[in-house]
């Protein structure tokens, strides 16, 4: 990780994507974009992955709906199918 990179992490039971504004041995502090006005956060390095591809359970649904605006079948049934095994994780997590 380096100072500009795009991150996302969870800090008090939230989604957060922002970019490092500053690395502290092993601690970095990131500039919040999303959720807006959520300010300046610091967190533990390993706590915050680089925000390349990543996908959240809470973002498939838009993706389903994108797919469906540019009728896209095979995007549709990728998400569809992501979204089964996201919903059999929740399952799973809520039976302990």
């Amino acid at each position: 990780m380096r100072v500009s990179d795009w991150v996302h992490t969870c800090h008090n039971m939230n989604k957060i994507t922002g970019y490092i504004t500053n690395i502290f041995h092993d601690r970095i502090d990131i500039c919040v974009t999303i959720p807006r006005g959520y300010g300046n956060i610091s967190v533990n390095r390993r706590d915050a992955w680089l925000a390349d591809d990543t996908i959240w359970m809470d973002d498939i649904p838009a993706m389903i709906d994108l797919s469906l605006m540019i009728r896209d079948k095979e995007w549709f049934d990728h998400w569809m199918k992501e979204m089964s095994l996201w919903k059999s994780v929740q399952i799973a997590d809520s039976l302990f």
